[in-house]
């Protein structure tokens, strides 16, 4: 009876220890502003890391990893501090056109890499969620999360560090065209309604678009349209 019992009883105590052993802990979440230039460092985690019983020695070891992930990808872990990678290869579709706000650093065979945070680029490529459903103004988040592991109890903590990437009214808004073209009939009554189509903007609804305004070529022109909202 003794010998049947014993390995179930070792194996209760086997999953009861791995349990025990492993901590997670959300960090307090810290902002990026877009256009920073990458191999900015965003956290240092070496005091907070100490609080936990690491020593210096683990910083630069395997006893620390960034677990790797689509929304980890702009970012790494060098020697206890998280930081923009020094280079972000984006995929290339197309050629980007040129604007003051130079983002393109260079580009090589498949890939463009990146000098400064572009967080409607993040967003393009669904390396953040910038899903309004999920977070006010449409702001571009980041959950990273890395592994620690040390030789003194607890042993192991898994640690998830939010990051935001603040906006800037970097873009203009913009229709799909430069110029249309609208018809309307000789007696079309006072009143009558033509729909018009709508600009969109990149940026987050902060910055995003907030009236529109007609603006007139010529002075002298009998200004007989005016632009009306639906609700």
């Amino acid at each position: 009876m003794l010998l049947i019992l014993l390995p179930s009883i070792i194996l209760i105590f086997l999953n009861i220890q791995y349990c025990e052993t492993i901590i997670s802990k959300i960090l307090p979440s810290v902002s990026i502003l877009e256009e920073s230039p990458l191999s900015t460092t965003l956290v240092d985690l070496q005091s907070y890391l100490n609080t936990l019983g690491f020593r210096s020695e683990h910083y630069s070891t395997s006893a620390i990893i960034l677990l790797q992930s689509q929304t980890s990808a702009p970012f790494e872990y060098i020697n206890g501090t998280i930081r923009l990678k020094s280079r972000l290869g984006i995929e290339k579709k197309k050629k980007k056109k040129e604007n003051r706000f130079k983002i393109i650093k260079y580009c090589c065979c498949c890939c463009c890499f990146f000098s400064i945070v572009d967080r409607e680029e993040y967003c393009k490529k669904r390396l953040c969620n910038c899903d309004p459903k999920l977070n006010n103004n449409n702001q571009c988040n980041f959950t990273i999360t890395l592994t620690a592991n040390i030789d003194t109890p607890p042993y192991n903590y898994i640690l998830s560090l939010p990051i935001t990437c603040v906006d800037l009214n970097d873009n203009a808004p913009k229709f799909s065209q430069l110029e249309s073209t609208i018809t309307i009939a000789e007696n079309a009554p006072r009143g009558h309604r033509v729909p018009l189509e709508t600009a969109t903007d990149s940026d987050s609804s902060q910055y995003g678009i907030s009236e529109y305004r007609l603006l007139w070529l010529n002075n002298t022109s009998t200004k007989a349209f005016s632009i009306d909202y639906d609700n």
